[in-house]
């Protein structure tokens, strides 16, 4: 999907990780209800066989601008994007929800990695330039990507 249901998305996969076996299940859930209503929203935006390669092998496709495209529709979806740029707001507000407040110090590096890129990416002209901006970023922070 998009760099934030796919980025975002991927943050809250390795955030899911760090979490105790109680609320895995629970993180789960919640993961897989956001991801089936993000690639209902956006599945005009890619094909079936870009779709089917990016789940299969995300970092090959990272430069894809069909995929791109769809990240930035999932980003929109989920509200992290608005008039084709990023929202750091709620970016935190979703890092935040996720890791509660027994990790403050493991969503502060991931909020301050997001908002230097969430800057960085907000510079492109398109939505689909942007979503493919953040994440070319986040992997400079070796953050999760989708």
């Amino acid at each position: 999907m998009k760099t934030i249901t796919l980025s975002v998305v991927v943050i809250l996969l390795a955030v899911f990780m760090t979490v105790n076996a109680d609320d895995n299940a629970e993180m789960a859930a919640k993961l897989k209800k956001i991801f089936e209503k993000v690639v209902s929203a956006c599945k005009d935006k890619i094909t079936p066989v870009n779709f089917v390669k990016m789940m299969q092998n995300p970092a090959a496709m990272s430069s894809n601008s069909e995929l791109n495209c769809f990240k930035a529709c999932a980003a929109t979806h989920i509200e992290l994007m608005k008039d084709g740029k990023l929202q750091i707001e709620k970016f935190e507000e979703h890092i935040n929800s996720f890791l509660g407040d027994d990790k403050k110090e493991m969503a502060k590096s991931m909020i301050d990695a997001t908002k230097s890129c969430v800057e960085e990416a907000n510079q492109s002209e398109n939505e689909c330039d942007v979503a493919g901006k953040f994440e070319e970023c986040m992997k400079k922070f070796n953050m999760p990507q989708l």
